[in-house]
């Protein structure tokens, strides 16, 4: 009875075949292929075969749930009968390499597919598309690296972009953001040098930091900077002098809250008498003096 039932249901029960995944070309060109006969003497013998044909480089996606992992082939098909008739495996590990022949003749476009230093597994083919720009040389370093590197084969049939030339991109990224960093780094510490060569330190008035002989040179030296050149500098000297005629105010201010009396300052011309040197200097900055 069941028999029947399973006959009848024609297998149901048996388990569907897997279905293989189907190849991805990556590079497609006219090419012929030539045929390389070894002599006596140990060299080939190379004649170009007269059929017109093609250059693929396939790759297939393997069930595997690494996204590198399939298989690479470069298959020569016949054109007019559309048959394959070599289909070439390659793996890393084989070690291929894909380059140019000097035939001697610079119209000879011949290259030479090798797999590693086997010599009796070398296959020649000569272009059959016209010549343009740099499409021969191009075509060679795909081919090459397609072979020397199962990641780039993948994510050239997946559409997506090279590892090594987002590799190359992440590189340049880090590189450009390092040097962004320095530079904005450089420039704020000199941002901060030069606010901190026009900042005033008080941070010891009041608490025995500074005496009355330094406030003076302070207040000195602030009028001289303000003063000007007097090469024709007026105009910037005038804005300087205003700048530090404020820091001079301020400073005045904190003297008087710290209880330290001050003489009444005017717009003139003061006196100020140094007794070692016995020199009289003019100042137009507010004298300031304490009592002992």
């Amino acid at each position: 009875m069941n028999a029947e039932l399973l006959a009848m249901l024609g297998g149901a029960g048996a388990v569907p075949s897997r279905r293989e995944a189907e190849p991805k070309t990556l590079i497609s060109f006219k090419a012929g292929k030539m045929n390389a006969e070894r002599q006596e003497d140990g060299r080939y013998m190379v004649t170009a075969d007269p059929r017109r044909g093609t250059i693929e480089v396939n790759w297939t996606q393997s069930s595997s749930s690494s996204a590198s992992s399939g298989e690479l082939k470069i298959e020569w098909r016949d054109r007019r009968t559309r048959a394959i008739v070599d289909s070439l495996t390659i793996f890393p590990e084989d070690d291929c390499t894909y380059s140019k022949v000097d035939t001697g003749n610079d119209k000879d476009r011949v290259y030479l597919l090798q797999y590693g230093n086997v010599s009796e597994r070398r296959f020649f083919f000569w272009m059959q598309d016209k010549e343009e720009g740099n499409l021969d040389e191009e075509n060679c370093v795909k081919i090459n690296m397609y072979m020397a590197d199962s990641a780039e084969a993948a994510a050239a049939a997946n559409g997506e972009e090279s590892p090594s030339a987002a590799s190359a991109s992440g590189s340049k990224s880090k590189k450009a953001s390092g040097k962004e960093g320095d530079t904005a780094a450089g420039s704020g510490s000199g941002s901060g040098s030069n606010n901190d060569s026009s900042r005033m330190d008080i941070s010891g008035l009041g608490g025995g930091g500074l005496d009355n002989a330094a406030l003076m040179q302070i207040m000195q030296g602030l009028n001289d900077t303000g003063a000007g050149d007097g090469n024709g500098n007026d105009n910037a000297s005038g804005n300087t002098s205003s700048a530090q005629g404020g820091q001079v105010d301020t400073l005045s201010n904190i003297l008087e809250n710290l209880g330290m009396p001050q003489q009444s300052s005017n717009t003139g011309t003061s006196t100020n008498t140094n007794e070692n040197a016995n020199t009289t200097s003019t100042s137009t900055a507010p004298a300031v003096t304490s009592s002992d």
